[in-house]
């Protein structure tokens, strides 16, 4: 696909398009253009009569025309209403996650080099959670991770389910049975998680006969 400029008085951004960004977010993407320059061009498809509307990239274009910028670079790419809808969604929700050890080893060595404030006005961080992160010595790094991971594995996870009435009605006899056997007491405040995996462990269990 090829990059090319197009004048900002040609370009609009649709009413349809859901993503929003709070202040403070806004202010990070406005000081890293500042800071590196326009490095993500604008995703864009045309409308016809030599217009333009974002498809990806809306709050990067808010911020390059209030910058005093008269052309932006665009990928132009020629999809129809549904799929730049669809494409718009997949640019804003299909992300990758970090790795919690080249994360923490990355802002690390950022910090060396980098001043703190200069990393707040670009990264969603907090002053405390970086300087945190600076005083760590990898042993220390270590324990934080095991307790970290020690607090996840039994940290509860919510489940959603959808029933009919009449389903509703014979799960709530199931857990109130189970419940008598996998937690006697009432005030547990997860009794109807445990009888939940009560059920299913028994039926595991009768499978497995």
């Amino acid at each position: 696909m090829n990059v090319v400029d197009i004048p900002v008085d040609a370009i609009d951004t649709p009413n349809w398009n859901p993503n929003q960004m709070d202040s403070g977010m806004y202010s990070r993407l406005r000081a890293s253009i500042k800071r590196y320059g326009n490095v993500c061009p604008i995703v864009a498809r045309s409308v016809g009569d030599d217009r333009y509307e974002t498809v990806g990239g809306a709050q990067r274009f808010a911020a390059l025309r209030e910058m005093g910028l008269t052309t932006v670079p665009c990928v132009v790419v020629a999809v129809d209403d549904a799929d730049a809808r669809l494409l718009a969604q997949a640019l804003n929700h299909v992300v990758g996650s970090d790795d919690f050890f080249k994360r923490d080893e990355t802002l690390r060595h950022i910090l060396e080099s980098v001043p703190l404030d200069e990393v707040l006005s670009l990264l969603p961080e907090t002053a405390e959670s970086l300087q945190a992160l600076s005083s760590f010595t990898p042993s220390s790094l270590a324990d934080h991770m095991r307790t970290w991971n020690a607090d996840r594995a039994v940290r509860l996870k919510h489940v959603t389910l959808q029933l009919t009435a009449n389903q509703l009605s014979d799960v709530e006899e199931a857990f109130a049975l189970a419940a008598e056997h996998s937690s006697p007491d009432n005030a547990n405040p997860n009794r109807r998680g445990n009888a939940f995996h009560h059920i299913c462990k028994a039926y595991l269990d009768s499978r497995a006969l």
